[in-house]
């Protein structure tokens, strides 16, 4: 029988396991089949790459959120260069970017429109936008911060 509770962990736990992820993906892995014996009381399942999924979304994530920033520095700079101080635009700029993390945060579906392998066209376009969104009021959050520089 399976059991319906996670296994309790401790914050030093948390962050032994979050540490594995990052740097010993294969150790991970050990210890998610270990804690599915646990939970199932059985023999061991079969250990999953999701784990790798995992590394794979954070390393995107990443890439796209400094990419973001960068475009939006450099944006920020440019029009400071161009137009100089502007205490009214960069803030609006920089609230415009927050709206928008905000307003895609809020909009974004999960468990409502899941499906099996999360192929379906409701789901892609969701990330999709969710995506941009953030790309979106990341750089516009930068080009703000740096415009209210000048």
């Amino acid at each position: 029988m399976t059991s319906p509770k996670p296994t309790p962990l401790s914050l030093a736990q948390k962050a032994r396991l979050v540490w594995l992820m990052a740097v010993s993906p294969e150790k991970f892995i050990q210890e998610e089949i270990e804690d599915n014996v646990r939970l199932n009381g059985g023999g061991p399942r079969q250990g999953s790459d999701s784990i790798h999924k995992v590394r794979k979304g954070y390393s995107s994530a990443f890439l796209w959120a400094v990419s973001a920033m960068v475009a939006g520095g450099l944006s920020g700079w440019a029009l400071g260069q161009l137009s100089g101080a502007s205490d009214f635009w960069d803030i609006a700029v920089s609230l415009a970017g927050g709206a928008i993390l905000l307003w895609a945060t809020l909009a974004v579906q999960g468990w409502s429109i899941q499906s099996f392998k999360g192929i379906t066209l409701s789901e892609r376009v969701n990330q999709w936008v969710f995506r941009s969104l953030y790309v979106l009021g990341t750089a516009l959050i930068s080009a703000g911060s740096v415009w209210s520089l000048f």
